[in-house]
């Protein structure tokens, strides 16, 4: 069976039990959230984690899911960054599963997008972003966006 790639955005926000480990143990968020999609008969598969960002309501944790052609060295590119996206939300016991709505998947897809341009050339996921508490990320060597690199 060829199933098409997807992105997969957990979100645990801070009122929910997973915020607690989810910024060190993303591959436990990831465990919850692929539960909670066959529960919505969401296609599941083996996950590559993409992105873990850390704000002070709540830890994002991206992965993919049959993206078997993914490269990153052309994560930077939007045609390379636009799959289907499956947000799943934990908050306050509570978790629910979709498909996101095009505007939503675009938004998700275009971050992961800016975590590529910003972590230029050598920058390989999955990326860590702690912006909680004040903090500022930093980067090295952010790609150079003009033109088509």
């Amino acid at each position: 069976m060829d199933t098409k790639p997807l992105r997969v955005c957990a979100r645990a926000s801070q009122r929910s039990e997973e915020y607690t480990t989810a910024w060190e143990k993303p591959d436990n968020l990831i465990e919850t959230t692929i539960e909670a999609m066959k529960e919505q008969n969401i296609p599941t598969g083996t996950p590559n984690l993409v992105a873990v960002q850390q704000l002070d309501l709540a830890i994002f944790v991206v992965f993919d899911l049959f993206y078997h052609d993914y490269d990153p060295r052309l994560g930077h590119l939007a045609q390379f960054n636009n799959l289907p996206v499956c947000e799943v939300v934990f908050k306050r016991g509570k978790v629910r599963a979709a498909m996101s709505s095009a505007e939503r998947a675009r938004y998700v897809n275009d971050q992961i997008r800016t975590f590529h341009i910003l972590n230029g050339q050598e920058g390989r996921p999955p990326f860590r972003e702690d912006l909680s508490k004040g903090q500022r990320a930093h980067y090295g060597a952010p790609r150079e966006t003009t033109g088509s690199s």
